[in-house]
């Protein structure tokens, strides 16, 4: 149990915020005006209540294998954390989001992120055992990112903490599955 909300508990719930938040907005099935607007209000919603429950159940089940090895649990939470800086540099931010008037940095950060992602990838094989939860990770947390980025037209940091929260749980599953 404590394995599966442990990266819930290190971000102090903050991306489970932005999950919840995109769950009420894209789960509510309204023009983009309301589902970005849904997006921005601090009430939690049953969408987001009903996802949330779907997630920690799923999260207890992939955490609660006999042997889930350490290294690739590492890996993952760096994984796509410099997943979500390089979608938050590189995609267009929603007009309401707090990325919309940052300045981006030059390509030397991304390159640098860009090489985190890919040792993070690979250093469960460096250390000997090879795992696909890191990749796993990643690549669910790009396909949640695209889904939440299309379906509220920009990228924002709810959409961030649901696309992290999301391929967390990927590679927690898979770590789970692997061990």
């Amino acid at each position: 149990m404590i394995l599966a909300t442990l990266p819930w508990l290190t971000t102090g719930f903050l991306h489970l915020d932005g999950f919840m938040d995109v769950c009420d907005a894209i789960l509510s099935r309204r023009d983009l005006e309301t589902r970005q607007r849904i997006l921005k209000d601090s009430r939690c919603g049953a969408f987001a209540v009903i996802s949330m429950v779907v997630l920690g159940m799923f999260s207890v089940a992939a955490a609660s294998g006999d042997v889930i090895p350490a290294l690739p649990l590492l890996a993952v939470p760096v994984a796509v954390r410099a997943a979500a800086a390089l979608a938050v540099l590189h995609l267009r931010p929603m007009k309401t989001s707090q990325f919309s008037g940052m300045e981006k940095p030059g390509a030397a950060v991304s390159l640098w992120l860009l090489a985190v992602l890919l040792i993070s990838q690979a250093l469960p094989c460096l250390a000997g055992t090879w795992s696909w939860a890191p990749l796993a990770a990643t690549a669910v947390y790009a396909l949640a990112c695209g889904f939440g980025y299309r379906n509220l037209d920009g990228m924002s940091g709810d959409i961030s903490g649901f696309a992290l929260t999301l391929g967390e749980l990927a590679g927690l599953l898979i770590a789970g599955l692997e061990g």
